[in-house]
């Protein structure tokens, strides 16, 4: 196996945990905000991420490549999150991230006739896709979500605005009643 491949594999490898750590940190947040089954979701997502960490590694060991180690570190950060649509902008975008880091690992396995590399790589390609779609569709659910939660409360906040002179009526009944 070329040099150049094995430690672009091993780059990758550190961008898989990199994508579990966040994941996880994902479902941390969507867990305490109650939404047990959305970050359930995303610790599943995290555990595929690892796993597939795990396949490239072994990839390259079975192939005796030097940089088999996943030297290097996975990024520390502590993410903040405003919403759930927030989370989901984010999950997008690491998607993206991934699918692109991907498509530049296959052409250079394809310039550098690497085919054991191309068709694992075209597996991994297919995965991502798959889960930038679903993601997608989910972003597209919930962005729908909240618009139209916004719309009713602002309804409720009109209808709330018709009703200010309200308070100072029921006051002003209650005095006359000897309530207040």
């Amino acid at each position: 196996m070329e040099q150049c491949i094995a430690s672009a594999l091993n780059k990758q490898i550190l961008a898989e945990l990199d994508a579990a750590s966040l994941y996880l940190q994902m479902s941390s947040w969507l867990e305490g905000n109650g939404l047990k089954d959305f970050g359930g979701r995303l610790r599943r997502q995290a555990h595929e991420e690892a796993g597939h960490a795990v396949i490239l590694f072994n990839f390259l060991k079975e192939r005796d490549a030097a940089t088999a180690t996943a030297s290097g570190s996975v990024r520390r950060r502590e993410h903040s999150f405003a919403s759930v649509k927030d989370v989901m902008d984010r999950l997008l975008a690491q998607g993206k991230h991934i699918s692109a880091n991907v498509a530049e690992l296959i052409r250079l396995a394809r310039g550098e006739r690497d085919a054991d590399a191309a068709v694992l790589l075209a597996w991994f390609s297919a995965v991502q896709l798959e889960e930038e779609e679903m993601v997608t569709n989910l972003l597209l659910r919930v962005s729908r979500w909240y618009r139209d939660a916004v719309g009713k409360l602002r309804d409720i906040d009109a209808e709330l605005a018709k009703r200010q002179g309200t308070i100072p009526a029921l006051l002003n009944s209650q005095k006359r009643h000897g309530v207040a």
